[in-house]
């Protein structure tokens, strides 16, 4: 049979993050939004995986997850979740763009990594992974017009520039 370790480490390879919920009654919607109709809630402490990308509505930047232990998926407001080391900063699937002129994307995190791209205010990206400290700064990998690189979070904003509803062509 599978077995909960078994289908995290499928999760794992397929590339999805694990968070945990800090509050009790969140609400988990069929779409993202306030007007998604409610599929159930969740509690404090329950770990679900994020399936797919972030999706900004409401005011809330909408999360699509499948709980851990139940047949339950949908999207949850990310206001109500973190990381299970207790990290903080972007997750995986993050809308963001870059804020000053020149900046450049590194092959890992850390100044001595070799530049791969150099990038404009407004250029748009999605969060893989990170942050990991290096050289004084906080670094995020992202990919940035289909190159994968290493780019310092003081160089980075949530969120895309140039579109009325950021993530939404974005989503899986």
């Amino acid at each position: 049979g599978i077995t909960l370790p078994s289908l995290r480490n499928a999760a794992a390879q397929n590339g999805d993050y694990e968070l945990v919920c800090n509050s009790d009654g969140v609400r988990v919607r069929q779409d993202p939004g306030l007007s998604g109709a409610i599929l159930g809630s969740i509690n404090s402490g329950t770990v679900v995986w994020v399936t797919g990308q972030t999706v900004y509505a409401d005011g809330y930047g909408w999360i699509p997850v499948t709980v851990q232990g139940a047949n339950l998926a949908g999207y949850v407001a990310d206001a109500f979740f973190e990381r299970p080391d207790g990290g903080t900063g972007w997750f995986r699937g993050t809308p963001v763009h870059v804020t000053s002129d020149g900046v450049n994307l590194r092959s890992g995190p850390g100044l001595g990594n070799a530049v791969v791209g150099n990038f404009s205010t407004g250029t748009n990206g999605i969060i893989q992974d990170g942050p990991r400290s290096a050289d004084g700064y906080s670094w995020y990998n992202l990919t940035i017009d289909g190159i994968n690189g290493w780019m310092a979070a003081d160089f980075l904003a949530e969120g895309f520039v140039g579109r009325p509803d950021p993530g939404s062509e974005f989503q899986i």
